[in-house]
């Protein structure tokens, strides 16, 4: 096996073990004087071991082996343990330990401890009970979370659901200690696609899956899930703590998320109701939101920037802190809209970007010319582009540039619902109008797209 360098190390070293259970050299197997005779010829020092009887160390019995790290091996008889005055210099000694495999094991010792999951879920039950509405009692620890669909007042519901995750951005979050805010992610993500086809969210669950439980770190994520359930008016009916050692690398963590939601069948939207003429209304994203982040990575690491580092186009905030904004939640916004006026469609503004995804709110006779004059492009995406050498399009396909999400309208009814999702809270935008579409043409047309880049 090989050892892990330590601090001050400057070269790796080869450890070899005796297998026995007593002080004394032995005799080396024709393999051992192999691996010898290869680390003396590369000048690769050579750990040499023995072991004492098993001993007990902090209560549990393990065999505690001595490696004395030798600072130069010259001949395969190095593979013996010299005594004090061998020609050979000690290093130093390293001592380790390995389980007595004589003891019972435990989940445990496997990696996987039981009741500290048992202490988050008693740690996240006021958080699930803060999201509690109606149809729920915000109660975790049965086996399934129940929902009273009946309670909600629907006539002919129909339920909608979604599923999706946060992708790299966990990545950032880990490198930086940052995980308030990826739990928002988790559920604007899932929540956002529900409203684009006109539904209201009704429950959440979530997983979570570490190599090694940290209750302060799951907590921190489970708090933010409840906080975007909190925003988004749904409730937290329950989830699962996966603890994965040998999947996952330490406190290494992945999310998933499953929101349901309801809709009367009268009221879906699925696009089919969209014509030409149509106002395009773009409502402003809160950054990059959770996609694209592994080319944002990317860049940082072309850049030779750290998270940590202020951020070149706003020196009041970290890069960390700019990529790590939560995806905005649109569902007041969009649920106001549809109460204001005629939605004929609603778009999530996710992986695709302002490409792919404007044209899954309207049928495929329709097209749509979007002008990217008409919003203000936040400045980390020009920056994006300029420091990866990303093209407009493909800055377009990737991320949100700025509109986190459209919704098409009848041009009569663009005012009043413009005013609805200003009184929501959102920034809305004016951006284009739908158009039949013409054989052979893209589907969104983007006017002014260097826009994109130059800001």
């Amino acid at each position: 096996m090989t050892i892990p360098l330590h601090k001050g190390d400057r070269q790796p070293y080869i450890a070899t073990f005796f297998q026995q259970f007593r002080l004394g050299p032995r005799k080396p197997s024709p393999f051992m004087r192999v691996v010898a005779t290869s680390c003396a010829t590369r000048r690769v020092p050579m750990v040499c071991a023995t072991a004492p009887p098993v001993a007990v160390m902090g209560g549990q019995r393990y065999t505690a082996i001595r490696l004395p790290v030798l600072s130069t091996v010259q001949s395969p008889r190095a593979l013996v343990r010299k005594p004090a005055a061998s020609p050979y210099r000690l290093e130093r000694e390293v001592i380790i330990a390995t389980e007595d495999p004589g003891r019972p094991l435990t989940y445990r010792d496997a990696g996987v401890d039981v009741d500290a999951g048992a202490r988050l879920v008693e740690a996240i039950a006021p958080l699930a009970r803060g999201t509690r509405r109606t149809g729920t009692d915000g109660l975790l620890g049965g086996f399934g979370g129940v929902f009273d669909l009946a309670a909600c007042g629907y006539r002919d519901p129909l339920l909608v659901a979604a599923t999706d995750g946060v992708g790299t951005k966990l990545r950032i979050a880990i490198d930086t200690g940052r995980h308030d805010t990826v739990g928002v992610d988790l559920v604007a993500m899932c929540v956002n696609d529900l409203v684009a086809q006109g539904a209201e969210p009704l429950f959440f669950l979530d997983y979570y899956a570490t190599g090694t439980l940290s209750l302060e770190q799951a907590r921190s994520v489970i708090a933010g899930i409840a906080r975007g359930c909190r925003t988004a008016g749904c409730a937290l009916l329950g989830g699962e703590t996966a603890e994965m050692p040998g999947i996952y690398g330490g406190s290494d963590y992945d999310l998933a998320g499953f929101a349901v939601g309801a809709v009367e069948r009268d009221a879906l939207i699925d696009g089919s109701a969209a014509a030409a003429g149509d106002v395009v209304l773009g409502l402003a994203s809160s950054g990059v939101h959770a996609n694209g982040l592994s080319l944002v990575r990317r860049v940082l690491e072309r850049a030779g920037l750290d998270p940590g580092e202020p951020a070149p186009f706003d020196r009041d905030r970290s890069l960390a802190e700019v990529m790590l904004e939560p995806t905005r939640i649109y569902v007041a916004g969009a649920r106001a809209a549809m109460q204001a006026g005629t939605v004929t469609g609603i778009a999530h503004i996710t992986g695709g970007g302002l490409i792919d995804n404007p044209p899954r709110a309207f049928g495929a006779g329709l097209a749509v010319d979007l002008d990217c004059t008409a919003w203000p492009v936040p400045p980390v995406f020009g920056w994006l582009a300029r420091t990866g050498g990303i093209q407009a399009r493909e800055l377009a396909r990737t991320f949100n540039c700025g509109i986190g999400l459209v919704i098409t309208v009848r041009p009569g009814d663009a005012a009043a619902v413009t005013r609805a999702l200003a009184g929501a809270g959102e920034r809305v935008f004016e951006i284009g109008r739908l158009r039949r579409r013409e054989a052979d043409t893209p589907a969104v047309r983007l006017g002014s797209v260097a826009t994109l880049v130059s800001t």
